[in-house]
């Protein structure tokens, strides 16, 4: 009985086929959450409050007055933020890869910006915040706030 309810068992696991086509995730507006995502997240609406977004491609925030503050924001190649932290300096983290880039219309101090294991904190607001990686050195364009 015991082999025939695993041979079963084998045989249902087999012809199980698992999509792994990549998805896309839309949502207006997350609080206290964690997020995956197989390719690209949009926020569309008023933006991420302590929140953790993972996306294997791109994360944009589609709004003009989308806010990230707190938590950690990480994609492999693109991340564009409207307004990053607050202006008490919540700690906000944005990762991307090496041969990834983040922009931002406005950052706040506290925020930290990775490239893999590289770091840049931001200590005054900014605007027009642009990283990205050069032949190996990290590359910040920013103008005052």
């Amino acid at each position: 009985m015991f082999f025939l309810t695993l041979d079963l068992t084998s045989s249902l696991l087999e012809n199980i086929k698992i999509d792994l086509s990549p998805s896309d995730i839309k949502i207006a507006y997350c609080q206290n959450s964690t997020i995956f995502s197989t390719n690209n997240v949009e926020i569309t609406g008023v933006g991420c409050y302590n929140t953790n977004v993972y996306a294997e491609n791109c994360i944009i925030f589609k709004n003009n007055k989308s806010v990230l503050r707190g938590g950690k924001i990480e994609a492999k190649k693109f991340i564009k933020a409207r307004e990053v932290g607050s202006a008490i300096g919540v700690t906000t983290i944005l990762k991307t890869s090496k041969e990834g880039l983040i922009e931002a219309d406005i950052v706040y101090q506290n925020t930290i910006i990775m490239f893999d294991e590289i770091k840049f904190k931001i200590d005054e607001p900014v605007k027009s915040f642009k990283a990205y990686m050069e032949k190996g050195e990290l590359r910040v364009e920013n103008l005052k706030l």
